[in-house]
């Protein structure tokens, strides 16, 4: 079985990668198990929802020099080359990361998922992840949350998993204290079989 500090570390890389079946035993934590050749993840930059953005948010961004929605970021192209101001800058929306993990052991599908923001505590979570086509189902997981990074899962999916096609998704938004704007959520684990 995943373990949970072992997604928490995954997600903790900060990069967006895809982790190859080959490479995925690299974060298995099990000493008496050995993983699927199946099990993968997956991780994603979360990023700020800038059609939220405040005037409290965008002093705060600029005060911080926090490069966001378009604020403190480096201007490009022409205009730069030729010291001038242009609306057009590298858009550095991160926020933190998300990682979702699918996999099987013991002939049950498990999901492991968790988030990291890079940009404060973590203050709530409004998340769906839904799973199949084998044995499809979904959850919300919803509520409060103090912390920079958060875990959760759905274990013992189906029965007789192995060679079954099985893949995961999550979406949704989380909360960062001190901000009043959300930070978007979105990472598959495309379907393929475990």
């Amino acid at each position: 079985m995943l373990r949970p500090l072992a997604v928490v570390a995954a997600v903790l890389a900060l990069n967006v990668s895809t982790v190859s079946p080959a490479s995925a035993a690299s974060i298995w934590t099990g000493k008496t198990e050995d993983p699927s050749a199946s099990d993968t993840s997956v991780t994603v930059v979360m990023e700020w929802n800038c059609g939220e953005l405040t005037e409290a948010d965008r002093r705060k961004a600029i005060a911080g020099r926090i490069q966001m929605c378009g604020i403190n970021e480096p201007i490009t192209g022409t205009a730069a080359l030729a010291g001038g101001v242009t609306p057009t800058a590298i858009n550095n929306n991160n926020c933190g990361t998300a990682v979702i993990n699918v996999g099987q052991s013991g002939g049950r599908a498990n999901i492991h998922y968790a988030l990291h923001s890079s940009q404060g505590f973590i203050t709530g979570r409004g998340l769906h992840v839904w799973w199949g086509p084998t044995f499809a189902g979904s959850k919300y997981d919803f509520g409060p949350f103090w912390g920079t990074s958060f875990y959760g899962s759905q274990l013992n999916v189906g029965y007789a998993m192995n060679g079954k096609k099985f893949g995961a998704t999550m979406s949704g938004w989380v909360t960062i204290a001190g901000w009043t704007l959300s930070c978007n959520v979105y990472v598959s684990e495309p379907v393929h079989k475990l």
